[in-house]
């Protein structure tokens, strides 16, 4: 039989695996256990050791430190770590079963093993356990090579494997028993050999067991009341959990695999029986044990899944070269089956719109912005740290959080129906709406004040409040700057002291050096407030009125600094309207626009 497999297939496999994984992680909402596993973090290596929650060992979380001091903490960062992690494990797979059945066979376990829907799962979180899945299959083919050749040079590595799988999270001390049973049932007259890994990890193992003895008391009084469905259906339902949404897919398969197996091999056989007893026995175990333990949940039992795909693996090494070509087309069509939204992949009911708000903001923001948020109306979007992580993440050093208004031109609002009357009528005579962000309850909302807010009286009562460049034309944080031939946008604010006997036209336009490039020369055209007329002697005191206009560069041109001027008139005696600070003709230079050109 040929047992080294195409080395361009391999890849292929692994390429698919990543993208499986890769292609997910940029859709996915951190839960609040992830934040906190990742909040947890800031600080030193030591702050993180006394910072480790009283039922979870540090490995994971010193790990994910590690990992985020040389990738950052942004979502997609901190998965990206779960995600390649899992890769090896899936190698380790093939290797297995290659090693066992041949290189067809090793293909089909990476594809299974890299199928089943809680794998992907959990390999894309930022959580303990997507550490733990290449390592539980390490461990095992350590096994397997220490078991068949023992020597300590291979003992200590199977050692090493076993702790490190513990002191990640506490289910790993299941992946120790199993490789235990692994050996005793397929090695036995080998098993004397067991006593140097073993011990070892004992030793490894026992000071965090010393410490949390008190935990796995309180574990016991709380799983003990723990109230589970017929054993029958709790199987069943269990095997769902693991296979994922493509479980008619996979379960058809190892339907298959297992008639192969009773029909091809000995019942009696060991390595068919220790991964029978891997497989098919611990969920019926974790069943009856489930008072004590508390390890019947598709999570919290993830271990039992590396003997779900070795067993189906071997099952489906017996088909011929096309059946085994079927099963894996149909197995790499399972590798991006949509994941379960439903308990137990996502154990919060609800998820903080922190993530989708903050991402939002990040590119709708300009600098200088700042979010107010009143104290206890945070608490209607999310866990405090999940505000202090979201903040760290997207929007580091470029928003400053306040808690009541001053002069800030623009501010971001947190609920503002839920503010004091006092806010909302500052909010809604001094400021304008803009754009929102997030649902009922985390809802951010853009006030934005006028450039000037004392303002500049005309002698017909109106009263200039400056313009600006909106930030439409460049990116949030960027400094504006202009293509040539570029439309850009400016806002002009307005307000009255008293309403303007008379209807007053407004002209703006682009120059350069004395001469006239763009213009436009109409009434006001304000878009604030929603229904406010375009005939000034219609303004009321006590508003602002904003409107919006559009002026183009010219073409060619080269780098260069442009001006936009105005002109306040009335329209029938093309009179300007007198003000302070005014040119000759009644102008007012009002924005400096900069272009930059390759005809420097």
């Amino acid at each position: 039989m040929k047992r080294s497999a195409p080395l361009p297939l391999l890849a292929l496999a692994l390429l698919l695996v990543a993208a499986s994984r890769l292609l997910r992680l940029d859709d996915l909402t951190m839960n609040r256990d992830e934040v906190w596993s990742i909040w947890q973090t800031f600080g030193s290596f030591g702050d993180i050791f006394r910072r480790t929650p009283y039922d979870w060992p540090p490995l994971y979380f010193l790990t994910l430190g590690a990992w985020s001091q040389l990738a950052g903490i942004q979502p997609l960062a901190l998965r990206a770590l779960s995600a390649l992690a899992f890769l090896p494990g899936a190698a380790v797979a093939f290797k297995l079963l290659q090693h066992w059945r041949g290189w067809r066979a090793g293909l089909i376990a990476l594809l299974v093993w890299s199928g089943l829907g809680m794998a992907i799962q959990l390999s894309t979180e930022v959580r303990g356990y997507a550490l733990q899945l290449p390592l539980a299959m390490l461990a095992f083919w350590m096994a397997v090579r220490y078991f068949e050749r023992p020597d300590w040079r291979r003992g200590l590595p199977l050692t090493l494997t076993m702790a490190a799988l513990f002191w990640l999270s506490y289910t790993g001390g299941m992946v120790i028993l199993l490789t235990g049973i692994f050996g005793l049932v397929v090695y036995r007259p080998r098993l004397r050999s067991l006593l140097l890994p073993g011990l070892l990890t004992a030793l490894l193992v026992l000071p965090e067991l010393l410490r949390i003895s008190e935990l796995l008391v309180r574990r016991v009084d709380n799983t003990s009341v723990i109230d589970l469905p017929p054993v029958l259906p709790a199987i069943i339902e269990l095997y769902i959990d693991f296979f994922g949404s493509a479980w008619p897919i996979t379960a058809t398969l190892a339907a298959a695999a297992l008639w192969l197996i009773l029909r091809r091999d000995r019942p009696g056989k060991p390595l068919m029986l220790a991964l029978a007893i891997h497989a098919l026995g611990m969920p019926l175990l974790m069943y009856l044990l489930n008072p004590v333990l508390g390890l019947f949940h598709g999570r919290y039992a993830w271990w039992i899944m590396p003997g779900i795909a070795l067993l189906i693996a071997l099952g489906l090494s017996w088909l011929p070269r096309r059946g085994t070509n079927l099963a894996s087309i149909l197995l790499v069509a399972v590798l991006f089956a949509a994941v379960p939204d439903e308990s137990p992949y996502q154990i919060f009911d609800r998820l903080s719109p922190l993530e989708d708000n903050f991402r939002w903001l990040r590119d709708h923001m300009r600098w200088g912005d700042e979010l107010l948020v009143t104290p206890g109306i945070e608490d209607s979007c999310g866990a405090a740290e999940e505000w202090i992580y979201h903040g760290r993440a997207w929007l580091p050093n470029s928003l400053e959080f306040i808690r009541e208004p001053g002069g800030q031109p623009r501010i971001w609002v947190l609920n503002p129906d839920r503010q004091t009357p006092e806010l909302r009528r500052h909010l809604e005579e001094e400021r304008i709406p803009g754009p929102f962000v997030g649902p009922y309850g985390c809802l951010f909302r853009l006030y934005e004040a006028p450039p000037d807010p004392a303002g500049i009286p005309y002698a017909n009562g109106m009263r200039f409040h400056g313009a600006e460049l909106l930030p439409d034309t460049w990116s949030a944080g960027e400094r504006p700057l202009l293509h040539e031939g570029e439309t850009f946008q400016f806002r002009l604010w307005w307000s009255v002291d008293e309403t303007p006997p008379l209807d007053y036209s407004l002209h703006t336009w682009l120059q350069r050096r004395g001469q006239v490039l763009d213009e436009i020369n109409t009434a006001p055209m304000p878009f604030w407030p929603p229904d406010a007329p375009g005939e000034t002697s219609r303004w009321q005191t006590g508003k602002l009125y904003v409107e919006t206009r559009e002026l183009t560069l010219p073409w060619p041109s080269h780098s260069n600094h442009f001006d936009v001027y105005m002109k306040l008139y009335h329209w029938e005696t093309l009179e300007p309207v007198a003000a302070q600070g005014l040119g000759p003709h009644g102008e007012r230079r009002v924005l400096a626009v900069r272009v930059r050109s390759y005809r420097i």
